[in-house]
């Protein structure tokens, strides 16, 4: 840049700067604010038919433009100005109007937390139609104090899994005992929406998220502390309002049966306490029957299962906190009148019920050493181990459905590695099983669609998710159900933030498979074609470059452009016949950016095309900056055959407009220094 030049562009910014101060003060149809735009276009026009489009990079405290610094006087002012408004770049092509000039002024006068709340500057230059104009925006997050009582809850419903610091203060509360506990559940109940003035149809889906990661998160305490915090946290659930309590209760005794969080909480309940949880609010029914269940999954007979769960039903009628002891025999549970009051859920005890009221030195070392969890572990070790050995297709089709059926709980309890290593297994499998694949299809396709997937992508998404890895592979193997569930998330337009991250996501898990994404353009809208059309950019497969060559057609300018920007990413001889399809674009826009890429290089087809265009009638301010460029660019190729048309527009002697006089000018400065390189000796 020559110092002519560089005085220009300073002049053109310090009328940008002044007038956003104008536009700061009035609005847009106050006389200063139109005379002030009059102003900056014509400055602004000024420089463009001397010099071209101009590219303007935003820092913090300077601005760049080709490389060149701008940070002296009002520069620096303008520049911190662009950046709190998160601006990363302006372009702004010749032909600009005034009202584009007024647009922009208005838009970049605004204050940040107004340009925010309407969903970021790049957005707000896409509604306002400003064809000459290019906006770019710093890709910027926030996160909200972790520490706080809305961070606390939401990592217990949405991330579901507490850093170090909110383990501290979670936990503190839970060791200050169940009162502290129940303002915990309290406040996550509040971000449910609490209940409805009637007291129906109460939302406790939050309530149970949290009992659940909180049941996590305790297990990965110290062994003396666990049944503490436990106790806690189920006095806590006692502590709620009737009518949650009443709400909790069908759940939380599903969550037991099926071996969840709700069979610890309701462990370190007594008798009268489960029978106020579970029995009392809702009376028997159907909550009765689950509980029948629960308590015969301990290996109870089913006639004493209904005995115990009469007794707790007892127990709530009575009012008291405890019943006479009662002894297992052989006709079952039987009450006994007499003797020391014993707790009835004590006789319910899964480990007692199985070996015995007397034989507490066994249940010690049963209790420390083995679990529900280690003993699932345990058989689907010995699952995959017989997968592996398995022949028949009959065989290998029930023992993968049986896997696939615990991959959810290799989930709920964060065994990534065994998850990572079961998914590869039953695609392997399915391939052994011949005419049952379709079976494990079904099972595998239930299972993740019952909530595993939606885990998996929403732990996957968590920047500082714990287990990325292991989480993307795990999406690798099951990218085939992934990707579509990624594409529906896409359709329904997510905050920018999160659309990023869903993009960089499908980008990592479909490597090397661009055809799992590019079978999805046709017929997809606009803004998902522009997001599928970036994830086949990051794969940088030279696969994808046939799916976006056909993109040249599309009749949208944005797709088409993002298109060009994905070709950019690939290897130089798949990018280069692609791009070879953008160059007949009816938007001058695209043919410039084309040109000034220096997407050009030694091609017969695109030398003829930019002929084409030099020759062309069209003298809009976009075609003649598609000419000036196309000139230099021949140029720069000393291709010979167009040295002839250069030397005659040089020559031309009556030209009675602006446009013709700029492409006039250029092509003798381009003729004369390529003719003095000629001359020159090799």
């Amino acid at each position: 840049m020559d110092q002519p030049q560089r005085q220009l562009l300073e002049k053109v910014l310090r009328r940008v700067h002044s007038g956003l101060k104008t536009f700061q003060l009035y609005s847009a149809m106050h006389a200063s604010a139109q005379v002030t735009v009059q102003d900056v276009a014509g400055t602004l026009r000024g420089y463009l038919q001397r010099y071209g489009a101009v590219a303007l990079q935003v820092n913090k405290d300077r601005l760049i433009v080709d490389g060149v610094p701008l940070s002296e006087g009002s520069m620096n002012t303008l520049a911190f100005l662009l950046y709190v408004r998160n601006l990363a770049s302006i372009a702004v092509l010749p032909g600009v109007t005034d009202r584009e000039v007024g647009a922009l002024l208005s838009l970049l006068a605004q204050d940040r937390q107004a340009i925010e709340s309407a969903g970021g500057v790049e957005r707000l230059a896409l509604s306002q139609d400003l064809p000459h104009i290019t906006i770019k925006a710093m890709a910027l997050s926030e996160s909200a104090d972790a520490l706080s009582e809305a961070g606390i809850v939401d990592a217990l419903i949405r991330t579901r899994r507490l850093s170090p610091e909110q383990r501290d203060v979670v936990f503190s509360m839970l060791r200050d005992g169940p009162a502290a506990t129940a303002a915990l559940l309290v406040s996550v109940q509040k971000a449910a929406g609490g209940t409805s003035p009637d007291g129906n149809q109460i939302d406790v889906e939050h309530l149970l998220i949290a009992l659940e990661t909180l049941d996590r998160a305790v297990l990965d305490e110290p062994v003396e502390d666990q049944e503490t915090l436990l106790q806690s946290l189920a006095q806590g659930v006692l502590q709620l309002d009737a009518g949650v309590r009443a709400a909790l209760a069908p759940e939380l005794l599903s969550q037991a049966v099926e071996g969840g969080s709700g069979r610890a909480i309701l462990g370190e309940l007594t008798g009268q306490e489960i029978a106020l949880i579970v029995l009392g609010p809702v009376g028997q029914g159907d909550v009765a029957a689950r509980l029948t269940k629960f308590l015969t999954s301990l290996r109870l007979q089913e006639g004493e299962a209904a005995e115990v769960t009469a007794f707790l039903g007892t127990a709530l009628s009575a009012g008291g906190t405890k019943l006479g002891s009662f002894a297992a025999s052989q006709g079952g549970l039987q009450l006994q009148p007499a003797g020391p009051e014993k707790d009835v859920w004590a006789a319910v005890d899964p480990s007692l019920l199985t070996f015995g009221p007397r034989d507490e030195a066994a249940l010690a070392v049963l209790r420390n050493e083995a679990s529900e969890r280690a003993v699932t572990l345990d058989a689907i070790k010995g699952e995959m181990n017989l997968l592996g050995l398995q022949e028949r297709p009959e065989e290998i089709m029930e023992t993968a459905k049986a896997l696939a059926g615990h991959l959810t709980f290799l989930a709920d309890n964060q065994e990534m590695d065994m998850l990572t290593i079961t998914l590869p297994m039953l695609r392997e499998a399915r391939e052994r099983a011949d005419v049952h694949r379709g079976a494990i299809d079904a099972e595998l396709a239930r299972v993740l669609n019952a909530g595993l997937l939606d885990r998996l992508v929403h732990d996957a998404l968590q920047t500082h998710a714990d287990a990325s890895d292991d989480l993307l592979q795990a999406l690798v193997a099951v990218r085939d159900h992934a990707v579509p569930h990624l594409i529906r998330m896409l359709e329904r337009k997510p905050a920018d933030a999160q659309r990023i991250q869903l993009r960089d996501l499908m980008a990592k898990i479909c490597a090397g498979q661009a055809g799992l994404i590019g079978s999805r353009l046709p017929g997809a809208s606009p803004h998902l074609a522009r997001d599928l059309v970036f994830v086949l950019g990051e794969l940088r497969d030279p696969a994808a470059a046939g799916y976006l060559a056909r993109l040249a057609a599309h009749p949208e300018y944005l797709v088409r452009r993002e298109a060009i920007d994905a070709l950019r990413k690939m290897p130089s001889d798949q990018r280069r016949g692609a791009l070879v399809e953008f160059f007949r674009d009816p938007d001058p826009r695209i043919q410039y950016s084309l040109i000034e890429g220096a997407e050009v290089a030694h091609d017969e087809r695109i030398m003829t095309w930019m002929q084409d265009a030099v020759r062309s009638p069209d003298w809009t301010p976009g075609a003649i900056a598609v000419k000036v460029a196309a000139m230099k660019a021949l140029a720069r190729m000393r291709a010979d055959d167009a040295l002839p048309l250069l030397r005659r527009i040089a020559r031309t002697r009556w030209v009675f407009s602006q446009g013709r006089r700029t492409v006039r000018q250029a092509a003798r400065q381009i003729v004369d220094e390529w003719e003095r390189s000629r001359q020159r000796p090799a």
